[in-house]
Order: structure tokens, then sequence, then C-alpha cells
């Protein structure tokens, strides 16, 4: 208990040592509120969903959706840990693809209540399998870059000089993009021409562009923080993409 009748006295306040890191910043605080606030709010029409699930008595619908609210209850429990364990190794890594979980049961429901396939060739639809594991690949070296930059810039290095300080193996993540590229160009382009698939196909090549753009200005401009969420993001709606591409097919 203290009081401020007699101002302020440091006596009254305990030190705060859980964190060696800890610094007040407004953007940060209002950043993280704001990550919370609407991580709370996401799950309220993921608890209705589940709720309707179960009173729909249907099997594919009830798993979807329990899994959907499990890896949202998940992913809460692991945002703390990586928030208490600053720069744990893979604590990136393991938030992202829990919240990634998430969405992939989502796409699943998605499909579920559209029903619609579309036949297409088996070699395509290899294609899209491919797109989806490489992408999914992609993302979690892309985690693991973003990990080694956070360790960097804790060690005080530049983000201009960042490069010099990654481990070899980004390369293979950096270069990974133009396989990545080759083989959704494999399905996408010949199904520019299959209407249902038309979208599909034109958003892979859209988010492949953003991607390579985003991807340039890592290289060529010192890793600015903005581009590192909208990489991250893209990563993300490629891997969706190609789920939900692979779903909506048939041979």
């Amino acid at each position: 208990h203290f009081s401020i009748e007699g101002g302020f006295n440091t006596q009254n306040w305990a030190p705060y040592t859980r964190h060696d890191y800890a610094e007040f910043n407004a953007v940060h605080t209002w950043t993280e509120y704001v990550n919370r606030l609407s991580g709370a709010l996401s799950g309220i029409p993921i608890l209705l969903l589940f709720i309707l699930a179960i009173r729909s008595r249907k099997r594919t619908p009830i798993v979807l959706a329990s899994a959907t609210l499990g890896s949202v209850l998940f992913v809460s429990w692991l945002g703390k840990l990586v928030i208490d364990g600053n720069l744990i190794p893979y604590s990136i890594t393991i938030h992202a693809v829990s919240a990634l979980a998430i969405l992939l049961f989502l796409v699943g429901l998605i499909q579920y209540f559209d029903g619609r396939k579309v036949q297409i060739k088996k070699s395509l639809r290899a294609w899209i399998i491919a797109s989806l594991v490489l992408s999914f690949i992609q993302l979690v070296l892309g985690t693991q870059v973003r990990e080694a930059v956070d360790l960097a810039l804790e060690a005080g290095i530049a983000r201009p000089n960042i490069i010099s300080s990654l481990p070899d193996w980004w390369i293979i993540h950096r270069s990974g993009v133009w396989l990545l590229i080759a083989i959704h160009a494999l399905w996408a382009i010949p199904m520019l021409k299959t209407p249902r698939f038309a979208l599909y196909a034109k958003l892979a090549i859209a988010i492949l562009l953003a991607q390579t753009l985003s991807g340039i200005l890592f290289s060529k401009f010192g890793f600015p923080a903005f581009a590192q969420p909208i990489h991250i993001v893209l990563g993300f709606g490629l891997i969706l993409l190609d789920l939900r591409a692979l779903l909506a097919s048939k041979v």
C-alpha cells in the first residue's frame, strides 16, 4: 500500500527484475495492447463457430471447429511464453505455425461448406501439393531468419549490417523463392484459363510478386522493420491459398 500525499517514494515500488530488456515504449505498448485485444475479440466468433458446429451434430464441422478453438487457446497460452521468454530459440516459429493452424482449419471449414470441387489434371494437383509443402518450408525458414534478425538487433548490430551477421543457411531461404515461383507457375499459369481456378492463380502470382519485392527490400535496404510483418503475412497468405486450391480440386 502506498499514498501519493508525500510525493513519489521509490520504497513503495519493488525493482522490476523479470526481464533485463524491459524498457517503456509507447508504440510497442499500444501495439501489444491492440494485438492482445484483437486476439481476444477473434476468439468470440470462433467460440460461436464451435457452438454452432456442436449443434449441427456433423462430424467434419465439429472436428474442424474444435481444432480451431483448441489452436486459439494454445496460441494464447504460447504467446505468453514467447513474451516471458524473450528470444527463446524457435519461439517465433512455433508461435507462427500455431497461428497458421487456426487459419488452415478455417480454410478447411470454408471448403466444407462450399463443397464445390474442380476436376484438374493429376500433374497440376501434384504441383499444388508441392507448392503447399514448399511454401510451408519457406515460412518456417523465414521465421527462423526473423529470430536471427532479432538476435542481431539485440546484440546492437545496425539493420544495414544485419545480412552479414546472419547464419549461412539463410541463403537457402533467400534463394528458395525462385523455386517457389517456378513450382507455383507450373500450376498457376495453366489454371488462368480455368474459370473457378483463375482467381487462385492470379492471387498466387500477385502474392509471389509482393513477396519477392519485400525480399528485395530486405537485401537492398537493410531489413526495414515495416517489411518484416508484411513478408510474413504474405507467406501466410500463400500457404492458405495453396491449401484452398488443393481442397477445391480433384482428379
